[in-house]
């Protein structure tokens, strides 16, 4: 219902393609988890991961989706309006902000009550140890890619000739963090859809607040 109200009021084909990956990353998830795929394709960038390239993409993924870095993005983008007298970009940086913050609490929530452990735990994919504050527990879902994909759904929408630049950037984020052995590949598709449904509101919400003014 909220995807079909958006989809009249904003870029029709954009919305779809969300609603598309959302879809598609989904039933990627459930399929890897049903079949037992995590720990296979994980295995499978290990040799990758410990490569100097890995290392280097690891870290970079690492960095690129770090919230404190991702908020003061936004901070700047912010900042950056309002020297230049430009409150759309003022807009778009407030709303950057809220894109991570917004995301990165939810996907905390998720991570303490699931109790996933991490891959370099060596233990079984399939195993889910509930309310853990032990952060070796807290895989499942990503963070770096859940505030990633909020971050680039927002600015895909405010910015749409940028979008691929937006969301290859959170795909690389994303990535990294399996090849980083961080997280499972289930992982990261979970991340990916949280963060693109808090972008969606996020866009939702502000086609609605300037359709009102």
């Amino acid at each position: 219902m909220m995807f079909s109200w958006l989809s009249s009021q904003v870029n029709p084909d954009a919305v779809l393609h969300r609603e598309l990956a959302i879809v598609i990353n989904i039933s990627l998830m459930a399929a890897i988890m049903y079949f037992g795929w995590d720990y296979s394709l994980r295995l499978l960038l290990e040799d990758f991961g410990n490569s100097d390239m890995g290392k280097a993409w690891g870290k970079a993924a690492y960095w690129m989706g770090h919230g404190g870095v991702q908020l003061a993005l936004g901070a700047i983008l912010m900042a950056n309006g309002f020297q230049l007298g430009r409150f759309k970009r003022v807009k778009a940086g407030i709303y950057s902000i809220w894109a991570v913050s917004i995301s990165g609490v939810a996907v905390q929530v998720v991570k303490y009550l699931a109790g996933r452990a991490r891959p370099r735990m060596n233990l079984q994919a399939d195993m889910w140890f509930g309310l853990s504050f032990n952060s070796d527990m807290h895989s499942f879902p990503s963070g770096h890619t859940a505030t990633s994909f909020a971050l680039a759904a927002w600015l895909a929408y405010r910015y749409p000739h940028m979008a691929v630049v937006f969301y290859g950037m959170a795909t690389f984020v994303a990535v990294g963090r399996v090849i980083s052995g961080a997280h499972f590949p289930s992982d990261i598709l979970a991340g990916a859809v949280l963060g693109m449904l808090v972008g969606s509101v996020l866009a939702l919400w502000s086609e609605r607040k300037r359709q009102a003014s």
